[in-house]
């Protein structure tokens, strides 16, 4: 219903479903019926609170607003043209609004800009992939790529080159799964708080 999990909430089904992603294979037949209830009961208690009143109401429209507008970002990330009064045209809602929908995101051009690190980041990291780093930078919307490099490196502590060296020989192999590991629980729970009711 376009509604998303905040606060206390969003922690509790976030580590919930990280538990049962990883624990889903020792599950048997026998149990399947009992977790599958649990797990449609947690997710309804939490988004349950979003129901009722106008304040509410509120809340949910701006929440679908922003899955809409976020929606929109994934799907053009890789254009560089990528930009507010696109996005909000796309959204059918005002620049101002697209604006205040992203004031706790770090600005709409954040937001975007996170969103195409993220997704670098993951390319980089990937050893199958055998884009080159500007073509990385390219498919992730960056159109410098001094500036992808400079930007890379504040967000992650160290530079493209270094992130793809450390794929691509499995060098440092333990520092990489950390970075690796903090970047899928991040992706994980942005995730879960975009699940609909």
């Amino acid at each position: 219903h376009g509604q998303f999990v905040e606060g206390g909430s969003i922690t509790l089904l976030y580590e919930y479903l990280r538990a049962l992603s990883t624990s889903i294979g020792s599950i048997d037949a026998g149990q399947v019926r009992g977790i599958l209830s649990a797990t449609e009961g947690l997710i309804a208690a939490c988004v349950g609170g979003l129901q009722g009143g106008p304040a509410k109401a509120r809340a949910a429209g701006k929440a679908t607003a922003l899955m809409r507008a976020r929606r929109h970002v994934e799907a053009h990330l890789a254009d560089p043209a990528l930009n507010p009064e696109g996005i909000a045209g796309a959204c059918s809602i005002s620049r101002s609004s697209l604006y205040r929908l992203f004031a706790d995101h770090g600005g709409v051009a954040g937001y975007v800009q996170e969103r195409r690190l993220v997704r670098a980041f993951a390319m980089l990291s990937n050893p199958s992939n055998t884009s080159t780093i500007a073509m990385t930078a390219h498919r992730c919307g960056f159109s410098s790529d001094a500036y992808f490099s400079r930007a890379f490196k504040q967000r992650f502590g160290c530079s493209p080159s270094e992130l793809r060296a450390d794929a691509l020989s499995g060098a440092r192999a333990h520092r990489l799964g950390e970075r690796n590991q903090a970047m899928a629980d991040n992706v994980f729970k942005a995730w879960v708080s975009g699940l609909s009711g």
